[in-house]
């Protein structure tokens, strides 16, 4: 019985050790990526969403739905949010959509769904998410 206990105690220490420095929520979120890229079958994936999430489908498929996930794509993108943005990708079906990563954007041009942020910097400062909100308040009447 002693055994048990100092195996639980290690456990529960080790545990909350992983959750304090991040590591545990890193690993919960690479799950969640590889729960959702094990259903590669992409098709399959975006018409189970389509039918489950009608006002997601409705949203992504205006040009304003579109460009706000691109904007978000770049926020993860820039905090280097690789788990995150692949758990996004695939739950939105952002790829079918249209929205690209930074990344894949150059090899979309031709694509006429495709919506890119015209001066995309993957070493800008600040994301453009960020900027527009402070244009934003900057431009409210006070």
């Amino acid at each position: 019985m002693e055994l048990d206990r100092e195996d639980h105690e290690l456990r529960d220490l080790v545990s909350q050790t992983l959750e304090n420095k991040g590591v545990l929520g890193d690993i919960r979120a690479q799950l969640r990526a590889s729960i959702f890229l094990a259903l590669d079958d992409e098709e399959k994936l975006t018409s189970y969403l389509k039918t489950k999430n009608n006002k997601l489908t409705s949203f992504l498929e205006s040009s304003n739905g579109r460009q706000a996930f691109t904007l978000i794509v770049e926020l993860l993108e820039h905090f280097n949010l690789k788990h995150s943005l692949a758990v996004l990708t695939q739950e939105a079906g952002l790829a079918a959509a249209g929205v690209t990563t930074l990344r894949d954007s150059s090899d979309n041009l031709n694509d006429k769904k495709c919506v890119k942020i015209s001066d995309a910097n993957p070493d800008a400062v600040e994301p453009k998410l960020v900027k527009l909100l402070k244009d934003s308040t900057n431009t409210t009447p006070k």
